[in-house]
């Protein structure tokens, strides 16, 4: 197994940031889910461990608790790298973590083509984590798993980061 990347930065105001909190895979393990043998999604798509789709997901599989952290940690350096190479405006750790959990989860391109990308990129950080409520259909559907979801990714968003005392 290849081991990922660490993400290139390039933007001063991304280095307070930790691309790969712990809170972050935790946030993402509770909305996901973990199943150890892959399943198709409710829009057909084959996914294991924590909503893992795509490349690495072997139909028939029993997948180990170790592959999952490997497979989960990679795809959120991926997510969070895709989430910092479309955005131009200094973000703080919840929006990061939040976005990040989205773009996870209807992957990076959908992500940087949405409207919560041009608004965040004009500075209208608000209306840019309210675009998140948008996102809570599959295949059409509005699903009750998604509303919730995008409301705690939403309220995470919104919430200002503590300094420190």
């Amino acid at each position: 197994m290849n081991t990922p990347k660490q993400p290139i930065i390039k933007k001063n105001w991304v280095a307070g940031l930790v691309l790969l909190a712990a809170s972050l895979l935790a946030t993402i393990s509770s909305h996901e889910g973990t199943r150890y043998k892959p399943y198709y999604d409710s829009v057909g798509v084959l996914t294991v461990c924590e909503g893992i789709t795509g490349k690495g997901v072997i139909a028939g599989k029993a997948y180990t608790r170790a592959e999952c952290d490997a497979l989960i940690q990679s795809r959120v350096l991926i997510a969070g790298q895709g989430v910092l190479s479309c955005v131009n405006e200094p973000i703080n750790q919840n929006e990061y973590e939040a976005y990040t959990d989205l773009a996870y989860n209807i992957g990076t391109g959908a992500f940087c083509k949405s409207s919560i990308v041009t608004y965040l990129n004009q500075g209208n950080h608000k209306e840019a984590c309210n675009r998140i409520l948008l996102y809570n259909k599959a295949g059409g559907k509005v699903l009750p798993g998604l509303v919730s979801r995008r409301a705690k990714e939403n309220k995470q968003c919104l919430t200002p980061v503590k300094k420190a005392a």
